[in-house]
Order: C-alpha cells, then structure tokens, then sequence
C-alpha cells in the first residue's frame, strides 16, 4: 500500500514548531481515522475500550492497555468505538534520529508492533510516563520529559529484538 501513498493525506503535526518533537492528545472522541500516514512515530495506548486499527490492510484489536507503535510513514486507519480513551502521541522522527543507533528501530518495527498488556511492564510505564507528563504539561520540561521516555521505549523495544 506504500506505492499509493500519493492519494493520502499526510496528516501535518508539527507545521513551523518543531521544538517540542511530540504531539500528545488524551483523546474520547468517537470518530474514524480513514487511511492516512504520517512523517513522524505514532504510539497508541489503550485506557478504555477495545481499538481497531488497520495497518497496511491488516487488522488489529487492541484491548485496554495494549499499546501500538507505528513507524512513519506507514499507512493506517484507526476505528473508535462509541467509547473509550486512548492516548496518541507522535514523535517527530527526524528529532529521534539525532539519538545514535534508533534508525535501527525502523526496520525492526516495520509495519508496526504491538505491546500486549502484561508482557512488557517497562514499556508501559514509560508511556505511563510519558502520558502523565505531556497531560500535565504547563511548560517544555512535561513534554521533554515525555519524548524522552518515548525515546527510551523505543530503545528497550530494540533491545528486546
């Protein structure tokens, strides 16, 4: 589906301010995500309610507490059921690949990767983490706080492979 990709939408997260390198939304809207990429990471945790998302046609359901990461530039589309709260964060890529070796992550998550709960306790709480800083967020620091934690999962993920 990558070769097709001139028909999408390119979703655009960080338009002139690139100082931050995240986007964070504690999002409960019941609204579909139709096939569309992006230039940066995606990483979805699931707090209530299952998720349908759909990764270069392949379908995926992720529970509460599961969590989903997708490289940029792959296509995807996301279902939300008439309930729930999911966090998303987009990690601006070209920030994470000033950290020596994370390229690497690329490949090893092509075309994304799934965390189911309980079978990674440290990834979670680093989006744990990460999410409780970037919704407190009153200044920078929240948020740096919060791409680094992402950066460090990204990292433990590479290990684990």
């Amino acid at each position: 589906m990558k070769s097709n990709m001139w028909y999408m939408r390119q979703k655009e997260e960080f338009g002139e301010d690139r100082s931050q390198g995240i986007r964070f939304y504690d999002n409960t809207q019941t609204c579909d995500y139709l096939p569309h990429w992006h230039m940066t990471y995606e990483v979805i945790m699931v707090i209530a309610e299952d998720l349908t998302v759909i990764v270069e046609n392949e379908r995926h359901l992720l529970h509460p507490g599961d969590i989903m990461v997708i490289p940029s530039g792959v296509v995807h589309e996301i279902h939300t059921p008439p309930t729930g709260h999911r966090y998303y964060f987009l990690l601006d890529r070209e920030r994470l690949f000033i950290i020596d070796g994370l390229l690497a992550v690329e490949e090893a998550l092509q075309p994304c990767m799934v965390i189911r709960k309980g079978s990674a306790p440290e990834i979670e709480q680093r989006v744990k983490t990460a999410a409780a800083e970037a919704g407190v967020a009153r200044d920078r620091f929240g948020l740096t706080v919060a791409r680094l934690e992402l950066s460090r999962m990204l990292i433990d993920l590479l290990r684990r492979h």
